[in-house]
Parts: C-alpha cells; structure tokens; sequence
C-alpha cells in the first residue's frame, strides 16, 4: 500500500487502535506509518506543505527524466532540421491549456512520438526512445521560460497593436482573450461534473471567475506571442543563417570547406593542442561542430576539450565545469556535490560524475581492445607469458634444426672417412689458449685447461685429424659449456667453441677436406645455420635470457613463466621505461613474434600505464596524465616502436580526458563552500534579523522559500550535466531565445 502513496495526494485513512489518522490527510512523504508524515488538509501546516511541494514538486515526479525543452527537438538541432515544426511545437506547447493538448502538438509536429506515464502517473512523451516530462511537477525550468514568453508577449503587444485592430495582432490577442475566459469557465463546469470537486466558483457553482480572467488574459498574451513569433520565422531562420554564412566562411573561421583554416590552427596551439598529433575521431568531431550548416561553438576551448571527450571510444560526459574550467563553475558543482543545495542538486551532480567515471572505465577496456586489434584481449601479465611461449618454442625448433646439420655432417664424415692433414692445426691450439688467457686464469679452470690440451694436441699428432674426431671434440666443448652455464668456466668454453668453428669453417671455405663434395657443403650449412641460431638465441640478450633453460633442470625454463612480463619490464611499474636497450630488444622480439604474441606486449605496456594511474579509488585522472606524460617525453622512440601515431595519440588524449574529468571540477576550496553555504541560508539570517525568533522553525513551515534558490539550483545543474559547447546565436529578438530554441 505504502508504494501508491503519492506525495500531495488527499487520501481517506482508517484509524488504528489509538484513533490517529481518522479521515481525509494529505500525504508529506517518507514512511506513510509515521504519524508525522500525514497532515490534515484544512490546517495551517497543509497549506504550508503544499505551497513548498508546488514550487519543488518533490516525491511527485522521477528526477531522471528532463522535460521537453532537454530533447534534440526542442534544440538547436530540431530547429536546423525543421524550423518549423520546432517553433510550432515550442509555442505550442508553451500556449498550451492542458497537458493532453501539447502532446497533440508535438505528435503533430513529430509524427512518430509516443505517450507513456512515469510511475506516478506524470504523462511523458517519448521522442527516440527517451522520455520527457512535458511539464515536471513542481516550479521547473519550464515554467521560467513559460513565464518569461508570457511576459515577452505582452511586452510585445504593447508595441505592435495598431490604430485598427482589425486582423492585427492585437485583434487576435483580444479575439483569443475572450475565447480563454469562455474556455476556462467550460473546463470548469467540465470539471465539477467528473468530480473535480470545484467549490470556490460563483454563487456556489463551478466557476472561478478569477481563474477564467486569468486565462483569458494569459490566453491573450499567448495569442500576441504566438502570432509575432510565426510572423518572424522567415526573418529568424535568415537571421540564423546569415550568422552561420558569416562565422563559417568569414576570415576568422576556425574551419572551411572541412579543412582547419590558419586561425583555428593557431587557436588550438594557445590550449596545447597540435592537430596533425591528434587522432581522427577527435578530428571529425571537431570539423562536424564547425559544420557548415551549423552555428558554432562560442568558444574554441571548449569546443576541443568537448570533442575530446565525446570522440573517445566510449563518449565521457563532461560537466560545464569540466568544460569550461570557470572556477564559478566548479564552485557551484563542488558546493552541490558537498550537499549545499539540497538532495535533488546533489543526486544530479552526483550521478553525472558517476556517468563520466563509469565511462572512463569503460575506455581503459575499449582502448585495450584497439591495441589488441584481431588479436586476444589479455589479462595483465598474459602478454609476457605469451611471448615466452612463443619464443621458447622457436628456440627449440631452432636448436633441433642445427643439431640435425650437424649430425648430417658427422655421419657423412663417418661414412667417407675424410681427415685433415695435422699441418692445418699447426699453432691453433696455442692461439686459443693465449685468447683465453687474456681473461681467464686458466689455473682456476682445470675443464677449460684439459679441452685446451685436446684442441692442441690436433696439430701434433702423427697422421691425418679424422672428421669424426674433429666433430667430437666440438660436441664435447659444447657439452662442458652447457654445463657450466652462467659461471666463468662455461663463458671461457664458449669462447673455445668459437674459434674452433671459425677454423673449422675456414677449412671447409678453401675445400682442404678431403671426401665428396657433399661433405664440405653439409659442413658449410651446418656451421652457417649455427652462427645464425647462436646471433639470434645466445647473444645474452632479452630473447636469449627469456627463452634459457634452467640448468638444474634442463626441460624448465629459467624464468618462470609467470614472471616472464616482469622479468622483460624489469619491474611491476614505471621503471622500464629506463630499461637499457629494452627499445633493441623489444624491437627484436617484434621480428620473431607472431601479431598475437606482439599486440600481447603491446597490451602489456599500456596496461602498465594505465596501472600507474590508478589510486585506491581507482582511476585518477592526474596520476594517469603524469604516467602517461612520463612514458611519451622520457622514451619517446620506445613508444614509437610500441604504438602507432593514432594509437599513442589516444592514449594521450585519454589521459588528458580523464584529468580533466576526475579532477578539473574538485578544486575548490572548503572556505568557498562555506560561503556557498552561508548564501544559500542567508534567508534564515534575514528572517532573524526582521525579529522573527526561531528562522529555522519558520523556514520549516514554509519550505517554499528556500526550495525555490535550491530548485534554481537544480535546474542549473541538469544542464551542466553532460554538458556541450555553447554555440554563438544570431540576433533574432527576444521571443527565441525565451523559448529555448536557440540553444545547445
């Protein structure tokens, strides 16, 4: 029961068991069981209630849904498109006696708009599957523009009526005053015989005479508006036009034919903006704001910082604060946030800022996806461990191909019984063992000293040095340096290694090997596809390191491949940036990777970034600019090489959005609210002052006083919500810009 209670509604209560609640009360809100919240209609308190909920309208309506003047139609685009159908829908409605009759408009005006009910009842009509109020209960922005056409027409007519009123528009004001009164004395006697209880009429009837001379009056004035307002159509849309000619194609244009003019590139350099680093999206959404078949943006700042975030991946709103960065701005916004206006201010600015925020969020995804292109979207660490893979992978498909060549020269050696005569050898052995020498001390390497004998004994033995020998005695270095790996008995041996293979090489280059010819081809290929595998896998580099195995057990892999991501970063933040040659090794990781395992390190990085600016709350707009900043000016060339031109201008327009989000409107000091506060209850204080003892308790009674400056307030912020640019409107008189139809 208590959900269909309707706050201001009259409702018939059966008592309880103390006999409270006997009869008609009207209903305040909260919980319907409290005594409290329950007034008798004939008291002093019930006209109190219900003139404040008049004015505020509160628990009679959803505060999500704007009225009509919010919609696209109603704007500056609907009046672009079809100035016809928006005036007319917005005088109309503005003229409009009743609800049912400025629905009808608009649906004449806009085939295709649906009527519903919100779920209080409230009638809504739905234009591309939004809802609007036509007019919120309460005083609402509507009203104050329906007042302010009422007053602009009857200032109108008093400057228009001529000496013959006959045809003129003060005839028709006149003729439509008249039919008003009649109107409203009908709707009246309408009225009373549904039930509209109507008992203040004349002599105990019906009728008001005092609202049926209100309406005629107000009906006539309507009227005067209306027609004034039809007759300068063709002058307002010239007007508009000759505005939009002027601005668009003048010599300080921002934009011509499309094209950013010389102006505009110099405007967009005095907010640090460079078109040609900028990404298309943003581009197109600046050009489409200087169209040439719109009006402007007034201002060039906001206009870009309004196109930045609007052609992110996913849209972020942006509060006129954060559009503007007027510190009026963000001193309203902020005093709203902290509650100074009331629940309704609050509820909007808060709920905006949660929009931008959820927004932001959904970018961090929807830009990791752009980077990842076809490839799979990873989780943080993922594109580490899928480079590992990869590449270990190769390096072992690698490494079985030069074992096989090597193979296939031992037993062609094995089968044709080539030998070398001893002479080639003459000297080798003590060439090898002076390099070594230079910096290893050989008595502290007994393995490296006994395979140092074995290579000098092959220029001293008596006949010719058998290949298969030769062969074996490389695979016995190669088996001790394996071994030894990482210590300086393991690097010594490998040195030993080399030269072996450099002479072994030279021998097959000046064909001194005696056998087939095939041999000595199976031993150049063989020696010539090892150099290759060893400069790309043992060059004790980043591809080389990640992808070795742990030598205490030869099938794991000594990076674990869960650390794989940070042991190629060095770090779980920032500080891989300083890498040394992390540029060459990444580079060279590009070449062996496949795009998968590429954008997987691509992805790394930018979730990396995108982690260095978050706090515990989450993202933060100013450590996600400083990490970001960082990352461009200290490697530049490594984000190059990361990140394509458009890729690493989103990624910084990103930062620069959310900056500007989370923190551009939260800057404001706690002695400005203070003030805000100490204003907005500056009604209190005069209340005092007239000798009224308890101000507070008065402005309890007739909440009407303060909720007006807090409804104000609240009207404000719907439109600082999701804001956009204002645009620079034409001289087209008064009677427009009072409707609304000139605006964002």
């Amino acid at each position: 029961m208590a959900d269909n209670f309707i706050v201001g509604q009259e409702y018939k209560l059966v008592p309880d068991k103390k006999g409270d609640l006997d009869g008609p009360h009207i209903f305040k809100g909260g919980d319907w069981k409290k005594i409290d919240n329950w007034v008798k209609p004939d008291t002093i308190a019930a006209t109190a209630f219900k003139a404040g909920n008049f004015i505020s309208g509160a628990g009679r309506y959803d505060p999500t849904i704007p009225e009509i003047g919010a919609s696209p139609e109603f704007g500056l685009s609907g009046f672009l498109n079809d100035p016809q159908a928006t005036l007319a829908a917005s005088a109309g409605t503005l003229s409009s006696p009743d609800i049912q009759t400025s629905v009808n408009i608009i649906q004449e005006q806009f085939p295709g708009t649906e009527v519903s009910q919100d779920d209080m009842g409230n009638t809504t009509v739905v234009m591309d599957g939004k809802p609007y109020y036509i007019n919120q209960p309460g005083l609402s922005g509507q009203d104050l523009i329906k007042t302010a056409f009422d007053i602009a027409s009857f200032l109108g007519i008093n400057k228009m009526i001529p000496g013959s009123m006959s045809g003129s528009i003060g005839g028709n004001a006149l003729r439509a005053g008249g039919t008003g009164t009649a109107l409203s004395a009908e709707q009246d006697v309408i009225a009373d015989a549904t039930g509209g209880q109507i008992d203040d009429g004349m002599f105990g009837g019906p009728v008001r005479p005092g609202k049926a001379l209100m309406t005629g009056a107000t009906t006539a004035a309507f009227q005067a508006g209306g027609d004034a307002l039809f007759a300068a159509i063709p002058s307002i849309v010239n007007a508009v036009r000759s505005t939009m000619t002027k601005l668009n194609m003048g010599d300080d244009a921002v934009f011509k034919n499309g094209k950013l003019t010389d102006v505009g590139e110099r405007a967009l350099k005095q907010i640090g903006i460079e078109w040609n680093t900028m990404t298309t999206e943003f581009k197109a959404r600046l050009a489409g704001q200087f169209s040439p078949n719109k009006l402007p943006p007034s201002n060039i700042d906001d206009a870009a910082r309004y196109a930045e975030s609007q052609s992110l991946p996913v849209p972020v709103p942006q509060t006129r604060a954060n559009l503007s960065g007027n510190p009026r701005d963000q001193l309203l916004e902020d005093a709203a946030s902290k509650g100074v206006y009331g629940t309704q201010a609050q509820e909007i600015i808060a709920g905006g800022r949660e929009a931008s925020k959820g927004a932001l969020d959904e970018n961090v995804t929807a830009i990791q996806k752009i980077i990842a292109g076809d490839s799979p979207v990873i989780v943080r660490g993922g594109g580490g461990e899928a480079a590992q893979a990869e590449l270990a992978a190769q390096r072992a498909a690698a490494q079985m191909k030069a074992r096989a060549k090597y193979k296939k020269t031992e037993d062609l050696a094995d089968s044709t019984g080539a030998t070398i005569p001893p002479t080639v050898f003459k000297g080798f052995g003590e060439s090898v063992r002076a390099n070594v020498t230079r910096s290893h001390a050989l008595d502290d390497l007994p393995v490296v000293t006994q395979m140092l004998d074995r290579v000098t004994k092959l220029g001293t033995q008596k006949g010719n040095v058998s290949i298969s020998d030769l062969f074996r005695l490389r695979q016995q270095v190669t088996s001790k340096a394996s071994s030894n790996f990482g210590n300086e008995t393991g690097v010594a041996l490998n040195s030993v290694k080399k030269q072996l293979d450099d002479r072994i090489e030279g021998l097959a280059d000046v064909a001194l090997l005696k056998g087939e010819g095939e041999l000595i081809k199976a031993w150049t290929s063989a020696i010539k596809n090892y150099k290759d595998f060893a400069k790309t896998w043992k060059s004790n580099n980043l591809v080389d390191r990640l992808t070795r195995k742990n030598k205490n057990d030869n099938t794991e892999l000594a990076v674990a491949p869960e650390d794989a991501a940070r042991y190629i970063f060095n770090t779980n933040g920032m500080n891989f940036l300083s890498k040394a040659n992390l540029q060459r090794d990444l580079l060279k990781m590009k070449k062996l990777l496949t795009p998968n395992a590429w954008n997987g390190i691509r992805q790394e990085v930018y979730l990396r970034i995108v982690q260095s600016g978050k706090n515990a709350q989450g993202l933060s707009g100013n450590k996600l600019l400083t990490a970001t900043t960082k990352a461009f000016d200290d490697n530049a060339p490594l984000m190059s090489a990361l990140f394509s031109a458009e890729e690493k201008a989103l990624l910084q327009q990103f930062a620069k959005v959310a900056q500007r989000t989370t923190s551009g409107a939260s800057n404001t000091s706690n002695t400005a609210i203070a003030q805000a506060t100490m204003l907005r209850d500056m009604s209190t204080r005069v209340i005092s002052v007239l000798g009224i003892k308890d101000g507070n308790k008065f402005m309890a009674a007739f909440p009407m006083l303060r909720s007006i400056g807090d409804r104000f307030r609240a009207s404000q912020l719907k439109n600082a919500v999701d804001a956009r640019p204002d645009v620079v409107l034409p001289n087209v008189g008064a009677a427009p810009g009072a409707l609304g139809l000139i605006g964002n």
